[in-house]
């Protein structure tokens, strides 16, 4: 059996103000050919102040755009960035839906989400019927949503152990951020953590 070899690839917001475009344009001056690509909320204010290339509300004319952009750049996208909030929330729950759309026209397999948080068990119930439902809408497109470690459900490997035993569906992973690893838990370690989950 042969392996492929791993993908590397750059977060088009390391482009800062300069944006997602010049990520684009600039990244294989940086011996890398793929990119995570952002795709925001509409109305969203990015920290760095660079303009968004794609939103939730993105027409098929802008999707194209950024497709024709990507080809005669030759970058291929090995992820799109759909965070937009707590998933508990159905309104993140229908943007997300939409940002999985828009990574299906691209023809990204792999699609970064936030699993959110709860206060309750009610809101745990609610907030895994929702994430379940972003599963089975990846799964139909033949994608694999990746919950990034961040505060709540998935801040260290017990609470991602925890909510991928409760989803198990096959859609449904882990984007293993070993930085947020450190940055939301105090001692870590990391290979540790990795290799449990």
């Amino acid at each position: 059996m042969t392996r492929r070899p791993p993908i590397i690839s750059c977060l088009a917001s390391c482009y800062g103000r300069f944006g997602a475009e010049a990520a684009i344009r600039h990244v294989r001056d940086a011996g890398i050919g793929s990119l995570e690509l952002p795709i925001r909320t509409a109305g969203f204010s990015s920290r760095a102040g660079d303009p968004p290339l794609l939103t939730d509300e993105a027409t098929p004319a802008q999707i194209e755009q950024v497709r024709r952009l990507l080809a005669a750049e030759e970058v291929t996208l090995a992820s799109v960035n759909a965070i937009s909030g707590n998933p508990l929330k159905p309104e993140v729950v229908r943007i997300i839906l939409r940002k999985l759309d828009i990574a299906a026209a691209l023809g990204v397999q792999k699609v970064v989400i936030d699993a959110g948080s709860h206060e309750d068990d009610n809101d745990r119930m609610t907030l895994l019927a929702h994430l379940t439902e972003i599963a089975e809408h990846a799964h139909r497109l033949g994608q694999t949503v990746c919950c990034e470690t961040h505060r709540g459900v998935c801040q260290d490997h017990r609470s991602m152990l925890e909510l991928m035993k409760a989803i198990e569906h096959p859609a449904f992973r882990l984007n293993f951020d070993t930085a947020n690893l450190l940055y939301y838990n105090e001692n870590a370690v990391g290979e540790v953590a990795l290799a449990k989950v």
